[in-house]
């Protein structure tokens, strides 16, 4: 039994502690240890020192050949025991393909011609290590207190050294919630509360669940608040899809649209029964009634096309302000998620300091608070229709649909007016035609009104409809004309070349006279209470000559004077 375990011996002190092989054209540096020839030029082609104690090596110094150590090596691959090793090969090899399916593998910094998977790193010598190499690590004494994590690559090995002193992250600081070097601790860099990375890890695992429950749950009131916006927003989509119902169920538009057609359409068919004129009188007005109606239905369509715009870019905004919510929300919703994905992950994390600086960034994160209300405020739509409005509406158009016949221009009578023959006063009146045998003036029946011309009013009084008389004025040189009632009298006068309208003793208006005014038409509308003036000698669609509201005050009486000449009643 003696000799195997010599031979064991024998093995490990012939083993490159590079290759983890037998010595293969063995050397030997100044400091005493000896490897392999390639293996030690590899090596110090990355590193100018010793693999094993790190000894600063002499790049221009030869590799001085261990002919003994060679001589050795070659009595020992003569015997049996040297297959041992092949079949150790083997199986590190089969292991190595087997971490190699199950993903990033970090090989063995000391292998150089076949590299195995890393089984730890030392942070210390910055260097992973196989299982083989792991145990010549662990064997040697200076390096037993070597910090040993799991295999990790170059990048993270950088993230446990501090930024400022690159040294190995051993602390952690409470106060700024974060993991330090020994350099800050005794510098003025930190002067907080520090603890171990040991104690931070145990408060971290007492902290764990709480933590992990708080996101949780924020993350589900994200959820719910995203649930709410989204049902808002299919709220105000369909919203603006259903009609305005009232009533008996009509839409506001439909109903308005129906008052508005039949029953102004049969009362237009009565007002052109009353119009029994000549037959292209007849036909004009109905052109302009018609073209009147769709005037104001395009009026109408129009008005509707704007409070309909009004509300469409109304639902746009309150669309725009839920979509932004919930955009936001979801950004919101997706970062909680993932801190609860990490905090899973942690729970398998045994490295002391990935965790609490993984833990550490989790619980500094502030979560915004998530509203408490369903949905958002909204922007307020610019029409708002309750239940009273609508009904308020067609009240006032129903309304303004029974007053539309007196708007109309009722047909005019042409009245042949007669009056009583009169002599007193200086008149004379005779077969339609009203003269003056003086200038003299005299008081009127108005009380308390004088007029400077002198007149005869109707024997025919007006109390409603519409009525025109045509006088010719041509053989006159001062006249008035005009109507009287017992409390106010409007005429259209002239005197001394000047043509003045006037209701009592106020004037409404002063011109001068105009050239051509040989024939004036009177016209007095009962429903709309004026009293018009026209010059007959021209069309009348050029306007008139004065137009005056006058009281609602009837009967009235026309009223003819003349200073100098006479006036003829056509």
């Amino acid at each position: 039994m003696a000799k195997p375990a010599a031979a064991a011996g024998l093995e490990e002190d012939l083993t490159c502690s590079i290759c983890l092989g037998i010595y293969s054209n063995p050397v030997s540096l100044s400091c005493g240890h000896s490897f392999c020839k390639e293996c030690i030029q590899e090596a110090r082609s990355h590193r100018q020192c010793c693999p094993l104690c790190y000894a600063q090596a002499d790049p221009v110094m030869e590799l001085q050949p261990n002919v003994q150590l060679q001589s050795i090596v070659q009595k020992f691959l003569d015997a049996p025991t040297h297959q041992e090793e092949e079949k150790c090969e083997v199986q590190c090899e089969e292991k190595g393909e087997s971490l190699g399916q199950q993903g990033k593998v970090i090989l063995c910094d000391f292998c150089l011609q076949k590299p195995q998977p890393a089984m730890k790193t030392c942070l210390n010598c910055e260097a992973s290590l196989c299982q083989a190499h792991l145990s010549k690590h662990s064997t040697k004494s200076p390096l037993k207190d070597h910090v040993l994590v799991e295999p990790c690559d170059a990048q993270v090995l950088a993230e446990r050294k501090c930024p400022q002193h690159s040294k190995l992250l051993e602390c952690y600081c409470k106060t700024d919630s974060a993991c330090i070097c020994v350099l800050c601790c005794v510098t003025s860099c930190h002067k907080h509360h520090i603890t171990t990375l040991e104690d931070a890890f145990r408060n971290a695992q007492s902290d764990f669940a709480e933590t992990l429950k708080t996101v949780k749950k924020h993350e589900a009131l994200l959820n719910q608040s995203i649930a709410n916006l989204l049902k808002q927003e299919e709220e105000v989509k369909v919203c603006s899809k259903v009609p305005y119902h009232f009533g008996d169920g009509c839409m506001l538009v439909a109903e308005i649209r129906f008052s508005f057609a039949l029953p102004q359409i049969m009362d237009s068919e009565a007002f052109f029964t009353s119009w029994v004129v000549s037959q292209t009188k007849e036909s004009q007005w109905r052109n302009q009634l018609e073209s009147l109606f769709e005037r104001m239905c395009l009026q109408l369509d129009n008005k509707k096309g704007e409070a309909l715009k009004a509300l469409s870019r109304n639902k746009e905004q309150q669309l725009s302000q839920i979509q932004m919510q919930i955009q936001k929300h979801k950004e919101e919703k997706d970062a909680a998620s993932r801190d609860v994905q990490e905090l899973e992950a942690l729970r398998d994390q045994k490295d002391l300091l990935l965790f609490i600086k993984a833990f550490a960034a989790i619980q500094t994160r502030r979560f915004k608070p998530v509203p408490n209300k369903v949905g958002v405020e909204l922007r307020t739509p610019p029409i708002v229709l309750d239940g009273s409005t609508p009904r308020t509406i067609l009240r006032r158009f129903q309304k303004f649909l029974s007053d539309m016949p007196s708007l109309f221009e009722a047909v005019r009578v042409h009245e042949h007016l007669t009056s009583l023959v009169c002599r007193q006063g200086g008149f004379v009146y005779s077969d339609d035609i009203v003269s003056a045998s003086s200038l003299s003036s005299f008081y009127c029946k108005v009380p308390n009104k004088y007029s400077v011309i002198p007149y005869v009013q109707s024997d025919q009084s007006f109390s409603e409809g519409s009525h025109f008389w045509e006088v010719d004025t041509s053989n006159a040189r001062d006249w008035k004309l005009g109507i009287i009632h017992s409390s106010f009298e409007c005429y259209l006068e002239t005197s001394h070349g000047y043509l003045c309208t006037f209701l009592d003793q106020r004037v409404i208006r002063e011109k001068h006279f105009p050239i051509g005014l040989k024939v004036v038409r009177v016209e007095l509308d009962c429903g709309r209470n004026t009293l018009s003036f026209y010059n007959a000698c021209v069309n009348t669609t050029d306007g008139p000559i004065e137009t005056v509201t006058i009281p609602p005050k009837y009967p009235a009486h026309a009223t003819f004077g003349v200073s100098g000449g006479s006036l003829r009643l056509l």
